[in-house]
């Protein structure tokens, strides 16, 4: 878990490199973009890519549940942050004032890259928006059903272990 918030708190430090609004006005944005394109991606690969979040937060917070109380509420502290940077990322490519490069092929590249951001950075955002308020009760729910479990299990008759005219039937067969 120690490396769970670790690596969140590096993230967050981060995630929203600064950038120089003059370099903007005598350039095109390309290395601008690059620069946020790298803050999109360390962003989403806190648990794993994006894809992974629903497991990899549902982990994370199986390992923090086990180290108290205290540290499921810095947990939490840590990804709404994790989702505030999110939002900040999504509105940096908004912000960008330069020139566009001068290359058909170059526009097309800032526009799928922007694209492929702000659908990854939705669907992170999404994910904590969702997952986060319903981890405590999906926790409750299954150490609820794993108590059943072990209720069921100690109802459950002793199995007899087989009798010597049992072995004597399979020594002959």
């Amino acid at each position: 878990m120690k490396k769970t918030i670790a690596n969140l708190q590096s993230v967050i430090s981060t995630v929203a490199p600064p950038w120089d609004p003059a370099f903007a006005r005598t350039s095109w944005e390309r290395e601008r973009f690059h620069k946020i394109i790298i803050g999109f991606n360390r962003w989403m690969s806190v648990w794993g890519g994006v894809d992974n979040w629903n497991s990899g937060l549902l982990a994370a917070y199986e390992e923090v549940v086990e180290m108290g109380e205290q540290e499921v509420e810095h947990f939490y502290g840590m990804v709404w942050s994790h989702a505030n940077c999110g939002r900040v990322l999504q509105v940096q490519p908004g912000e960008m004032q330069g020139n566009l490069p001068p290359e058909h092929h170059r526009v097309k590249e800032l526009y799928y890259l922007e694209v492929w951001a702000m659908i990854a950075l939705t669907k992170g955002i999404t994910i904590i928006e969702i997952r986060v308020p319903l981890l405590s009760n999906y926790l409750s729910i299954h150490n609820q059903v794993e108590q059943q479990r072990g209720l069921e299990m100690a109802q459950l008759p002793p199995s007899d272990p087989p009798s010597d005219s049992e072995d004597s039937l399979s020594e002959h067969s």
